[in-house]
């Protein structure tokens, strides 16, 4: 398949286009649910040591030989898409 072969660009896509909603967001919101955001990609990070560790999944393919394979994931879409769903659900999500 023609896909893996640029497996290194999507990674590195896939980490930086979520960046670019940020200025969406807002300033007061950023700073608001960035720490949330930290502390979810952190927990999320554990995991996947712990998932590596047990052979429960594994990643092909990295960016550098020394930064694992989650590391584009976590950083990327995991973090901002936690910092929009807690902005756009904060306070309202049993109305």
């Amino acid at each position: 398949m023609r896909l893996f072969k640029y497996s290194k660009l999507l990674l590195l896509l896939m980490m930086i286009l979520p960046w670019f909603t940020v200025p969406l967001m807002g300033k007061d919101a950023f700073k608001r649910f960035l720490p949330a955001g930290l502390f979810i990609s952190l927990i999320v990070r554990i995991v996947n040591f712990i998932a590596k560790k047990r052979k429960w999944w594994w990643w092909y393919q990295t960016l550098h030989p020394k930064i694992s394979g989650v590391f584009p994931f976590i950083w990327g879409p995991f973090l901002i898409g936690s910092m929009w769903i807690l902005k756009l659900t904060y306070g309202k999500f049993f109305r």
